[in-house]
């Protein structure tokens, strides 16, 4: 959600606020140009919007991806309202014009559903019952839980630098970029690299997310968050396997970059060189269990990860010698 107020201060003034869904974006530091979305559909009317968009073809199997943006926008004071679609575009418009010290006033809603939640003919009607579920709740009403929400995970998580403004403002920063990409909530789920607000790697899981993240969430989440993150790999544990068996070799052998637990990182040397990755795997789960003292993991499903970690390791030792 999100609210503009826009104020006329020291004369009358036209103001044209135009809120919009765009599915029609490029990068300008990775893929450079690339479209990424395909449109499916799109409608628009007075004060409400709807794009339906896929994900392109990729040369990794990663199976493709259907998502729908549906948005509903409530303006006061306007004089006219008008509303736009064409290709991956729409938008609503509304025209006021202002006295001296008048304000105009907007509000956008926007709903987003994907096909990993729901079939792809009823996303769009799924995103605009969720608009029309919220209707009736008060955007500050709103604004404060989710304040809220975030205090709690700061009174967590929040580290504290003394006499060094620049060093506390950075360690806040990470911690915000990593907590408002992942925390826990869906095993599904995992860490993309940049997070939301950098263009490259496109949202892929990395074996850093064992290395180097884990540790983080371990000490300044709840236990749950660190679980989840261990269970997306055994979720993906055939795809590991997988990969082995693409090398000739028995056992699992965990991805570099992947979004479904196939290696999809295009250069080979990387690829099936740097099989370190197995055992930032398994560290992960040894951290995971000594730090919080729950074992249950370990015992179920992290030994599943761990004897076919192991398989493969058995079996790769003139591979390592030959490579390593």
């Amino acid at each position: 959600m999100i609210q503009y107020h826009v104020t006329a201060l020291d004369a009358d003034a036209d103001v044209v606020l135009t809120p919009y869904i765009d599915g029609n974006v490029t990068n300008e530091d990775a893929n450079y140009d690339e479209v990424f979305w395909l449109e499916v559909a799109q409608e628009a009317d007075a004060n409400k919007a709807t794009i339906v968009t896929k994900t392109i073809e990729n040369n990794f199997d990663i199976p493709r991806f259907t998502i729908a943006a549906s948005m509903e926008s409530h303006a006061v004071n306007q004089k006219e309202t008008s509303a736009e679609a064409k290709k991956l575009y729409v938008e609503n418009k509304y025209q006021f014009s202002l006295a001296k010290g008048e304000t105009a006033k907007l509000e956008k809603r926007v709903a987003v559903v994907t096909s990993r939640d729901y079939e792809e003919h009823e996303l769009a009607s799924k995103a605009q019952q969720i608009l029309a579920d919220v209707e009736g709740l008060d955007y500050e009403k709103l604004r404060i839980e989710h304040a809220d929400a975030w205090r709690e995970r700061w009174q967590k998580a929040d580290v504290l630098i003394s006499g060094d403004n620049e060093a506390q403002q950075g360690i806040r920063f990470n911690i915000f970029q990593l907590f408002a990409t992942y925390y826990g909530e869906d095993a599904r789920l995992n860490i993309g690299p940049k997070g939301f607000t950098g263009e490259k790697y496109g949202g892929a899981t990395y074996w850093d997310t064992e290395a180097f993240a884990l540790p983080l969430y371990l000490a300044l989440a709840d236990k749950n968050v660190s679980r989840n993150l261990l269970q997306y790999r055994r979720d993906q544990l055939d795809g590991a396997k997988e990969n082995a068996r693409k090398i000739g070799l028995n056992g699992a052998l965990y991805p570099m970059v992947t979004f479904t637990g196939i290696e999809c990182h295009n250069e080979w040397e990387i690829t099936f060189e740097e099989i370190h990755r197995n055992g930032a795997m398994a560290h992960a789960i040894y951290n995971y269990t000594n730090y919080t003292g729950d074992s249950s993991y370990l015992e179920n499903e992290g030994m599943d990860v761990l004897t076919e970690i192991s398989r493969f390791l058995g079996g790769s030792g003139a591979y390592v010698g030959t490579f390593g």
